[in-house]
């Protein structure tokens, strides 16, 4: 994202020291400058034209590089589908079936669409996401099945990688982004919208699951570690 010349001449700068530089920088990298987007109207005006407003933001001066490079990738996944969206490119996307009750979903085209609407405030930054801390504690495995109903058709999904992923392939790092998908909804608790299947034909909300394995003592330190370049 940097130029060589500048790139080289920030090397031996901890990441704190040379994040204000990257102002001067291209969009990309300016934004994670913290003072970017101060009186900046161009900057504004395209991220609430793409419902980038949730991915497109600074992390602080000393955030978990953990968080920068999930938060990130998930920048560049949204931008790639902003630019070969299946609307974009004039091939919309069939009504897909998602379960074995034979009840169909909305295309996934529209659920992006209308998660893409609700484009509220980023993840709290250095804070482990919950359901991710469900799956590190060892409450929750990968490949547990995942079901959701709204509107009287049930939508279904797995854990894999501390992540959501969907029948189209998509993961999503927070509930509420995988169920604000799948529903079309605009706000939407991905916690209570979610039920893992606990074993013997039991389904729980992910809240209820996260709430219990916390007053129980089972879930690891939320927080992550803060870390430099």
């Amino acid at each position: 994202m940097l130029r060589a010349r500048d790139n080289a001449s920030y090397n031996d700068l901890a990441f704190s020291d040379e994040v204000d530089f990257y102002s001067r920088e291209n969009q990309l990298a300016a934004v994670l400058a913290p003072s970017s987007r101060k009186r900046n109207p161009r900057l504004a005006s395209f991220t609430k034209t793409y419902a980038l407003e949730r991915h497109f933001h600074d992390y602080g001066r000393a955030p978990s590089l953990t968080t920068v490079v999930e938060g990130r990738g998930e920048l560049y996944q949204e931008l790639c589908r902003r630019v070969w969206s299946s609307d974009a490119l004039g091939l919309p996307l069939p009504w897909t079936k998602v379960n074995d009750a034979s009840e169909t979903s909305r295309s996934v085209s529209e659920g992006r669409r209308a998660a893409e609407r609700s484009a509220g405030r980023p993840a709290s930054r250095g804070v482990t996401p919950q359901l991710l801390q469900l799956v590190e504690s060892g409450v929750l495995a990968d490949g547990v099945e995942l079901r959701g109903r709204h509107r009287e058709r049930t939508y279904a999904a797995m854990i894999e990688v501390g992540r959501i992923r969907l029948p189209s392939g998509d993961s999503y790092r927070l509930p509420d982004d995988a169920a604000a998908v799948v529903s079309g909804r605009k706000k939407v608790s991905g916690m209570k919208f979610w039920l893992a299947d606990i074993g013997a034909d039991e389904w729980m909300p992910l809240r209820d699951v996260y709430d219990t394995a916390k007053r129980q003592g089972r879930l690891r330190s939320g927080r992550r570690r803060t870390a430099t370049r």
